[in-house]
C-alpha cells in the first residue's frame, strides 16, 4: 500500500466522521437543538458529535493539503 492509498483511506475516514453525526438512528443536530428541547442543548452527546465532526473535517483538510503537496511536487 503506497502513500496515496493511505491518504485516500484517511480522507474517506474523515468524510465518514464528518457526516455520520448528521445521520443514523440517534437524534440529529436539529433534533437536539430544537427550541422546544432546552434540556438537550449542551449535553455531552451533542459535544461528542461536534468533536467527531470537527476531527473528521480536520482529517479531510490535512489529507487534502498533503495530497496537493505531493501532486505539486511531482510537476
Amino acid at each position: 500500500m503506497n502513500r496515496e492509498d493511505k491518504l485516500i483511506i484517511v480522507f474517506v475516514i474523515g468524510v465518514l466522521m464528518a457526516t455520520i453525526p448528521f445521520f443514523g438512528p440517534f437524534p440529529t443536530y436539529l433534533d437536539t437543538n430544537s427550541p422546544d428541547n432546552f434540556d438537550s442543548f449542551g449535553t455531552p452527546i451533542l459535544f461528542l458529535r461536534i468533536l467527531v465532526t470537527m476531527i473528521g473535517l480536520v482529517l479531510c483538510g490535512m489529507t487534502t493539503v498533503l495530497y496537493l503537496k505531493r501532486v505539486m511536487s511531482q510537476n
